[in-house]
């Protein structure tokens, strides 16, 4: 898609978008004919959250990849949002009011969504459709996922080594081969190359860059490394130098790490101070009178880059010698009483917000293992490790998906791990929070695997 188009259309959509929200407003002021309230004030402020929806949900982000189903769920997305807020800011107003004017806003912008995402769909379309061709050269795993994107989006391709008899198995063949794609290419008028190819064989790349260039064609290189998923590894540039790394971390980045520890600080001290103020002499009154032993049970446990840390809950088992090398099992005959509810609702973890005070552990993130399992997990657990590259959590991805509690399978474990490393490789605040309330619904729903 030409980027002009694309630009031109994401500006237009933001005006008529907003357009659309005054002449609500305009009908909404037909509606209230009460001096004492400020409609215009109303009118600005429904205008920001608006706008600030549409940042938070990326509905005008422009990029090369614009995509018509983003493009709708975004807007959607942006919809609700605007619709809750403008109920939430409506509440002020007496009910005769606030129900006359929300229904007005509502109907008036679920109309204007309905129409205007329609004919922005079909432009978007009609422009794709207008596209110039994109040439791949590279019959290969990497090749096809690249064709199949573009496809998507609705750009034109065209392979040119598909049907070709001999394989490019050395560096003459695929010179011969490349050179006459490229003038083939520029014959044919087409708007890009990608050259999809074995690192190996790049070494003459400046002299595909110079022949495409005389020809005025755009050539674009893409390693191709048969060993790795294209899913398994981010490619940046630093100084220069092209940088691969395994797979995304957004958490390496500093502005993520302080949202994150930001979230932690204040979350914890919340539970601290509301919560474990009052909940902890009460637990701490009936596990000394049901047993003998510490209120606190406490475990080295693996942290962040493998090192370890002190991890804290409540103690729900009679004291025993076996704690430091055996799970807990469904009807373990060394829980108590107290121990089996606190295990059940989850609350024997509620200690553990002093580690993540400290910054031992997150709220949300790998579970903490014992230095045992550790030990014997990441000799047969394919990336076992990869879990530490994080401080571990109170809850996490695992646990919300019903991978938690005791595993008698290596499977169970892989399963585990390839979870946490997917939560680990596409982190958002979002995630954490939305992590954070399925924990306390399934907490106070009940779950199965917790004992």
């Amino acid at each position: 898609m030409r980027n002009r188009y694309k630009y031109m259309t994401m500006i237009s959509c933001m005006m008529a978008d907003i357009i659309a929200l005054l002449v609500s407003f305009h009908l909404f002021h037909y509606t209230v004919n009460d001096d004492h309230y400020n409609v215009i004030n109303l009118q600005q402020t429904t205008v920001i959250t608006w706008v600030l929806a549409a940042i938070v949900f990326r509905l005008y982000h422009f990029k090369e990849d614009l995509h018509v189903i983003a493009f709708f769920r975004r807007s959607w997305s942006v919809f609700v949002t605007q619709t809750l807020l403008t109920y939430i800011i409506l509440w002020r107003l007496p009910i005769e009011i606030s129900q006359i004017s929300g229904l007005w806003l509502f109907t008036g912008m679920l109309l204007y969504l309905l129409i205007s995402r329609i004919i922005i769909a079909s432009l978007l379309i009609r422009i794709q459709s207008k596209s110039q061709k994109i040439g791949i050269w590279g019959f290969n795993l990497a090749g096809i996922r690249l064709a199949a994107y573009f496809e998507a989006i609705n750009q034109p391709v065209q392979f040119f080594d598909e049907n070709e008899s001999e394989p490019h198995d050395y560096p003459d063949r695929i010179r011969t081969s490349l050179v006459n794609t490229i003038n083939i290419a520029a014959k044919a008028k087409l708007k890009e190359l990608y050259v999809v190819m074995h690192q190996d064989y790049l070494e003459d790349m400046g002299l595909y860059i110079k022949l495409a260039d005389s020809h005025c064609l755009r050539v674009r290189f893409i390693p191709f490394y048969p060993d790795m998923s294209v899913d398994q590894f981010t490619v940046s540039t630093l100084a220069g130098f092209q940088v691969i790394c395994s797979r995304p971390e957004p958490l390496a980045e500093s502005i993520n790490r302080l949202k994150k520890r930001t979230f932690d600080v204040l979350f914890s001290l919340f539970v601290i101070l509301f919560v474990l103020s009052w909940l902890y002499p009460l637990l701490a009154c009936i596990i000394k009178w049901e047993s003998r032993g510490p209120v606190l049970f406490k475990q080295l446990r693996t942290g962040e880059n493998n090192k370890a840390f002190w991890c804290y809950k409540f103690r729900s088992m009679k004291v025993n010698t076996e704690s430091d090398t055996r799970q807990a099992q469904k009807k373990d005959d060394r829980l108590t009483h107290i121990g089996r509810f606190i295990r059940k609702t989850s609350l024997d973890e509620l200690p553990q917000f002093y580690n993540v005070l400290i910054g031992e552990m997150s709220v949300v993130g790998p579970r903490p293992h014992m230095l045992k399992h550790t030990c014997d997990y990441s000799q047969v657990v394919e990336n076992y490790m990869v879990r530490h590259f994080i401080k571990p959590g109170i809850t996490g991805l695992s646990q919300i998906k019903g991978l938690r509690g005791e595993t008698k399978q290596i499977v169970e474990m892989q399963n585990r791990i390839d979870s946490d490393i997917e939560y680990l490789t596409y982190w958002s605040f979002m995630k954490d929070l939305k992590i954070c309330l399925l924990t306390i619904y399934t907490a106070l729903k009940g779950d199965e695997k917790a004992f």
